[in-house]
This record gives structure tokens, C-alpha cells and sequence, in this order.
């Protein structure tokens, strides 16, 4: 059984990351090229997610994270 990981894909045009769930880096780089949107600019980055992220992240709140680390913007989610 794989074991899934969090992962932030940073984009250039965009301010924030979007979530991939991947067992490897290079899996959340292939995932993150499959759902890029219009506008996003091309994938600069891909880093595993922090544990404040991880456990925000399943507990279902939106993370917003910029690729220096700063300027998280936490908002939850309707279920």
C-alpha cells in the first residue's frame, strides 16, 4: 500500500499553491501538470506539505501558502 503525502505545487503566475495528495514529489509534479488551469503559468516548485498544513488540509479548511513560506490564509470549507 502507498503511502500518501501532501504536497504544495507553487506555480509562477499565481500567488499560492494548490494541494496535490501523491506518495512521491515527482508524482505530485506529473499530478500538478495534469490539473493545470489557464493562467497559472508554468509549475516552478513542488514541496511536501508542513504538519500544520497536513492537518488543516484533512480537516477540510483551505491553506494558502506563498513559496517563501508566508501568508497563510486559512478559510473552511462547506462539507
Amino acid at each position: 500500500m502507498a503511502s500518501w503525502r501532501y504536497y504544495l505545487a507553487f506555480w509562477s503566475r499565481r500567488s499560492t499553491a494548490t494541494v496535490v495528495p501523491a506518495s512521491t514529489a515527482s508524482q505530485a509534479r506529473r499530478l500538478a501538470t495534469a490539473r493545470h488551469q489557464v493562467g497559472y503559468g508554468s509549475l516552478v516548485s513542488v514541496q511536501q506539505a508542513t504538519a500544520a498544513d497536513r492537518q488543516l488540509i484533512r480537516q477540510g479548511a483551505w491553506v494558502r501558502r506563498r513559496r517563501n513560506g508566508t501568508g497563510m490564509i486559512i478559510r473552511r470549507t462547506n462539507r
